[in-house]
């Protein structure tokens, strides 16, 4: 997480978007739904990572559909 976060300040935001989806296909791909959801919760949706990947307006709006 600290590794992601050092990249998203330092501005290398291909290499950050690139460690996201990874690290995030990665995870689904071998877990169940449940291990999915929790850490979806409480690894993705730490503040500072939504606020850096929602200023991708697809990504921002995939974000918005998917509360509804």
């Amino acid at each position: 997480m600290e590794d992601l976060l050092r990249l998203i300040r330092s501005g290398r935001n291909l290499e950050a978007m690139t460690n996201i989806v990874r690290s995030c296909y990665e995870r689904r791909r071998s877990t169940s739904r449940r291990v999915w959801r929790q850490y979806a919760i409480e690894k993705a949706r730490h503040p500072e990572i939504l606020n850096y990947v929602h200023r991708c307006k697809m990504t921002s709006r995939a974000a918005m559909r998917g509360m509804l």
